[in-house]
């Protein structure tokens, strides 16, 4: 019987995702007035960016800060969100997954909230399909996730569509399923417990960050943190590795940890079990939060 405006700014949102307190997900593409793709958890009011949808009032001089960017060489084109409620999923039961068009693949999304404010990260789960894939549901009955997707342009894949099943087989996971960043520690929960003397060797990890510039532009390069007029990454140092008792939390202690649009935790592990692993972790901090 009618519509609301619930908020503006967007480029182009492939897809929107409903949480079960009813919360509005929804990713955006690289474009003008958008530096790098993001996935953003929706609030009522706000304005997303794109100054090209932008409406009502004052011109914005700032913007919402996405859950997470998602540098174009991770995703090149994500699509939509969901929660994951399949009683077959249990080890990711009530978290984000993120389906891909640009690549065919899809990730987990993690997620922090800092008082009001919202962060994240993304990893990818070990899935590759063989088309671009945007809209996911789990079957009430059997539990298990049902995905379709398709191809137009742009995309790393190249069979036209396609329907899929993915079902959880018990098997582990070795990933990153919690994240929570502190005052100087960014703390990750891994799925199966890891051994420790890989987890607490500081050599086993390499960390890089930068930011974004928001401009009409066609996208962004990757700035400096450090010195913002460069172009480039900085590398950041991880000072301490710790382990927690049951193997599965690790802290790590890093240098000068500081609000970024863009940091790539690079990781080489092995499971308690003896598996080795290897993977990378793209998360956005936008508030720190206690350690």
């Amino acid at each position: 019987s009618h519509s609301e405006i619930v908020c503006n700014g967007f480029r182009a949102a492939n897809g929107v995702g409903i949480g079960p307190q009813g919360e509005l997900i929804t990713s955006d593409q690289e474009g003008h007035w958008t530096p790098a793709n993001r996935i953003n958890l929706v609030k009522p009011g706000g304005f997303y960016g794109n100054m090209y949808s932008f409406h009502r009032g004052d011109r914005p001089q700032t913007y919402e800060p996405p859950l997470v960017w998602l540098p174009k060489n991770v995703d090149r084109s994500p699509a939509a969100q969901l929660w994951v409620t399949g009683s077959g999923w249990s080890p990711l039961q009530g978290r984000i997954l993120s389906t891909s068009y640009g690549t065919g693949q899809m990730w987990l999304v993690l997620r922090q909230q800092v008082g009001n404010v919202q962060q994240g990260g993304v990893v990818r789960l070990p899935l590759q399909f063989p088309t671009g894939v945007m809209r996911g549901r789990f079957h009430p009955d059997n539990g298990q996730l049902y995905v379709c997707g398709l191809v137009g342009w742009s995309s790393n894949t190249a069979t036209a569509g396609g329907f899929f099943r993915v079902r959880y087989t018990d098997r582990p996971l070795h990933m990153p399923v919690a994240m929570h960043v502190g005052e100087s520690t960014i703390q990750l929960q891994f799925s199966e417990p890891l051994d420790r003397a890989a987890a607490e060797d500081i050599d086993n990890y390499n960390v890089e960050q930068w930011n974004y510039r928001w401009t009409a532009n066609y996208g962004s390069p990757h700035f400096s943190v450090a010195n913002p007029k460069r172009r480039g990454q900085d590398e950041v140092e991880v000072l301490e590795a710790v382990l927690s008792a049951d193997g599965k939390s690790l802290s790590l202690e890093i240098e000068d940890l500081q609000p970024v649009m863009q940091m790539q935790i690079g990781y080489t592990l092995k499971s308690a079990a003896g598996r080795a692993f290897r993977d990378n972790l793209w998360l956005t901090i936008n508030q720190l939060g206690e350690d």
